[in-house]
């Protein structure tokens, strides 16, 4: 992410740290009155499918959550989730 270093240490104090064992934030937009986290799943393979070999295939379709407002602005966090394809299933 290339944005305000301070700006992200800040985010990262204000959403929960268990999602950035998962996600990495890649974009923050302010825009009027609404904050835009983009947020998106690290690369690590699901332990579920430790046994296969899987492919990343982009990303699902991106879900947008409304979190609490931060400063009298609407927080949203973009979210996408990781595609795997288990390689020998095609």
């Amino acid at each position: 992410m290339n944005e305000n270093p301070h700006l992200l240490t800040l985010v990262k104090y204000i959403l929960p740290e268990e999602i950035f064992q998962y996600f990495e934030i890649t974009k923050i937009e302010e825009q009027g009155k609404e904050l835009h986290i983009y947020l998106d799943e690290n690369p690590d393979k699901p332990d579920i499918y430790s046994g296969y070999n899987l492919l990343s295939k982009g990303f699902h379709e991106e879900a947008i959550i409304k979190d609490y407002p931060i400063r009298n602005k609407a927080t949203l966090l973009h979210v996408r989730r990781r595609r795997w394809l288990v390689e020998e299933s095609y």
